[in-house]
């Protein structure tokens, strides 16, 4: 499992670190831990939540609505039909 620091994050997805935190301070993503010397640590996991957040953002969802989108039940539902229809990656 790969472990990425704020900023190899930031870097990773060309987004700024203030967004990333921001992201973390409305709960939108956190990170996999923390270390003993208080850096944020991500994992695949959370590139792949920060990658379907900024995909929704460039759709025009807010981030109220991308937080709903994430804690309902049938969201993934809802994620692989805008993927669908979007871009061409039909999961259903």
């Amino acid at each position: 499992m790969s472990e990425y620091t704020i900023g190899d994050l930031a870097k990773k997805l060309n987004i700024t670190t203030r967004t990333i935190r921001y992201y973390d301070q409305k709960g939108l993503v956190k990170p996999s831990r923390v270390s003993e010397s208080g850096y944020r640590l991500y994992s695949d996991e959370q590139v792949k939540q920060l990658k379907l957040i900024i995909f929704l953002k460039e759709l025009g969802f807010s981030l109220k609505d991308i937080q709903k989108i994430l804690e309902d039940k049938n969201g993934d539902k809802l994620i692989d039909l805008l993927l669908c229809v979007g871009h061409g990656i039909c999961l259903v």
